[in-house]
């Protein structure tokens, strides 16, 4: 049995009895059973089989245990990604990765719940724009691939649609044997000929797509802003059938492109 372990690196190669307190901001590994008669904290690396802690657990480090608190009588599971430092990537399908992300994404959500409104908001949308790509891809994915079998872009809406694709899909999936003649040559040749196109929407949600793009990727159409908003305003004026408008700022939004041109 050890007194103490405060700041210190040790490996145990069986189990290893602590009389007080592990503190440690550097690395503590046992292969068996660690054990503290006070309690466990600190900022390093702590790995144990399991770890049993009489008064406290107040870890923040990477703890890749799974940890029980006597005085609070719950475990502690270690975190996901500590748990998986060595993951083999190439055994490691999408629904495993997506469960991982929500199994971080909930403990990350439960430490937030201690922070000011302000905070915690800005945190859910930090996390929310990193997946926005993945939203937008599942948007535009079926145009591109529409795409693959006609000759050309005729159509500005999916011109906009192929430019957003360019710019988001993974390189994997953008050099796919049907895709990439879509995202390459059809949208090079088409930038020649925007100025002759047309716009048409299926619905109220494609033209809101096309305005999120136009406004993110305006710095790379050939025409400015101002004649995009015109080719665009023309068709949301007289085609987009008034069942489209089941509420108010689905109306406010035609009239807004209609009004101001964006």
């Amino acid at each position: 049995m050890i007194g103490s372990v405060i700041g210190k690196e040790v490996y145990a190669s069986g189990d290893l009895f602590i009389e007080t307190t592990i503190d440690t901001d550097s690395l503590l590994e046992a292969d068996g059973l660690v054990v503290a008669g006070e309690g466990i904290m600190g900022d390093g690396s702590f790995r144990a089989k399991v770890a049993i802690a009489n008064e406290y657990f107040e870890f923040s480090g990477k703890n890749k245990s799974k940890v029980f608190e006597i005085s609070e009588m719950e475990f502690t599971e270690a975190s996901a990604l500590e748990t998986n430092d060595n993951l083999d990537l190439d055994a490691l399908d999408i629904e495993s990765a997506v469960d991982i992300f929500n199994r971080v994404f909930n403990k990350c959500i439960d430490e937030w719940s201690e922070f000011e409104e302000e905070e915690f908001i800005a945190e859910i949308r930090r996390v929310a724009g990193s997946m926005y790509d993945l939203q937008t891809i599942d948007r535009v994915v079926d145009t591109v691939i529409a795409l693959s079998y006609e000759h050309q872009i005729e159509n500005f809406k999916d011109y906009l649609f192929v430019l957003c694709a360019k710019d988001i899909f993974p390189e994997g999936m953008a050099k796919y044997e049907t895709l990439q003649p879509v995202i390459e040559d059809m949208l090079s040749d088409a930038t020649y000929r925007i100025d002759r196109m047309d716009y048409k929407a299926a619905d109220i949600q494609e033209l809101a797509v096309s305005l999120f793009i136009l406004d993110k990727y305006s710095d790379q159409l050939p025409i400015s802003m101002e004649e995009a908003a015109d080719i665009m305003k023309w068709y949301t004026y007289f085609s987009i059938p008034v069942c489209e408008f089941q509420n108010f700022a689905a109306l406010r939004l035609r009239i807004l492109i209609w009004n101001t041109g964006l």
